[in-house]
């Protein structure tokens, strides 16, 4: 094995150890309020609307098309159209 492929393994390692620590704080910030919003989400009548701009806006997108997958009615609309 040379150093170049034990540079790559480092950096695999690390990238796996930084990935593992992300999963676990997501895990960490589910609270009440989470579930509260999930509940709300599965109880809900009528069409789901999901806004947002820039960066929010393509994670909101995102979001609509995930919950139309999964059966529900929602759609983006875009606050500044």
């Amino acid at each position: 094995m040379n150093t170049h492929d034990l540079e790559q393994k480092g950096r695999m390692a690390e990238t796996l150890r930084a990935e593992l620590q992300a999963v676990s704080d997501v895990a960490d910030a589910i609270d009440d309020n989470f579930l509260a919003a999930i509940e709300l989400l599965a109880e809900r009548r009528g069409k789901i609307i999901t806004m947002g701009v820039g960066k929010s806006g393509f994670i909101a997108m995102k979001a609509a098309a995930t919950l139309t997958s999964l059966g529900h009615e929602a759609f983006f609309l875009s606050p500044l159209d």
